[in-house]
């Protein structure tokens, strides 16, 4: 319960066709398509830890709704030549808090400030691969398989 009470200090940035996640001290940059699935993954322990904690899961969009929106930029004719670290992630649901373990790293978020940091994700996605001239149009989609006996149990 002490991890709700901690202020975080998270920003998602774009550096040409990586986005950033910076969170306190730490920064982990990764391709594009990597945040797309971050995000959806947070998006999805998100929706699990309002449905765990009682609230209703039908306003999320609401919740997640950014503030200010920054425009697309057009494509750069800079290239990069560093490369990415590889790791692994997922994401962990304990009551209200959704956990975010990249590599060694475990962040937690309140359901709120995740389904948040997810739209920032998706957007800095958008514009790093708008930046990179890719216009495909792919879905990330995420499910979570439950046991209808639990389901009835907890009375979802």
């Amino acid at each position: 319960m002490d991890a709700l009470l901690v202020r975080n200090h998270i920003s998602v940035n774009t550096d040409l066709d990586r986005v950033i996640l910076n969170f306190n001290r730490l920064s982990f940059p990764m391709p594009y398509a990597q945040a797309f699935k971050i995000a959806a993954g947070l998006r999805l322990g998100s929706k699990r830890a309002m449905r765990i904690s009682g609230e209703s899961i039908k306003d999320w969009r609401n919740r997640s709704r950014l503030d200010v929106y920054t425009p697309l930029e057009e494509i750069a004719p800079e290239k990069r030549t560093t490369n990415l670290q590889r790791y692994d992630w997922r994401v962990d649901v304990d009551g209200e808090m959704v956990y975010l373990i990249m590599g060694h790293h475990k962040i937690g978020f309140h359901f709120e400030a995740a389904l948040k940091t997810a739209e920032w994700l998706r957007w800095a996605g958008k514009r790093c691969k708008r930046w990179a001239g890719d216009s495909g149009r792919s879905m990330v989609s995420l499910g979570n398989l439950t046991d209808a006996e639990e389901n009835y149990k907890r009375g979802y």
